[in-house]
């Protein structure tokens, strides 16, 4: 007797369970779907091309300087040549030493510039990240998108699913241009 209440009661809540389900299903509304091709967005961002030129023109003074430097590094390390038929050994290897060191330290100095413009690309990328999704969020409900998909997650589409042109073209009006604060000097 009481498997058989056990039983009815299992039924009864499986019932329960799938009616339920059924209900959540018939009140989900179909996917309506826009596709948005990301990198071309980022490729024909007005803000990211004038901030990838700024960034080319500081790593061009960086390169230019340090080209300067390795060439009075190369007279030095010549001089320091020429000096060690003269020098004690022990006062050569000590300027051997000190001219390693500033090698080793104009050489970290170039590294952390380098990085620091790699930085604020990057920062700039997640700025304008975030501008296209606040646009996303408002160009949705206009288009009556729920999805929005990456295009390289797509194989076929009609064009009139791809919003990337919109997309691209609010960008650019409300975010035309950025200023890459120079790099400071250490």
């Amino acid at each position: 007797m009481l498997t058989h209440i056990a039983r009815t009661l299992v039924a009864g809540l499986a019932l329960v369970t799938m009616a339920s389900t059924a209900t959540a299903v018939e009140k989900t509304d179909d996917a309506i779907i826009a596709i948005l091709d990301f990198d071309a967005v980022l490729r024909d961002s007005t803000a990211v091309n004038g901030a990838k030129e700024q960034i080319n023109a500081m790593r061009a003074t960086i390169e230019g300087e340090m080209a300067k430097q390795e060439d009075a590094l190369r007279a030095e390390e010549e001089e320091l040549r020429r000096q060690q038929a003269i020098l004690a050994p022990a006062a050569f290897n000590e300027k051997k030493t000190a001219f390693q060191a500033k090698v080793n330290g104009i050489r970290q100095k170039l590294q952390e510039r380098v990085r620091r413009l790699d930085q604020r690309r990057a920062q700039i990328q997640v700025q304008i990240r975030k501008e296209a999704i606040a646009i996303l969020d408002q160009l949705m409900p206009e288009v009556g998108a729920n999805i929005v998909l990456h295009r390289s997650q797509i194989i076929y589409a009609t064009t009139e699913l791809d919003i990337t042109p919109v997309v691209t073209k609010r960008l650019n009006e409300r975010w035309p241009s950025v200023k890459v604060p120079p790099l400071e000097e250490n």
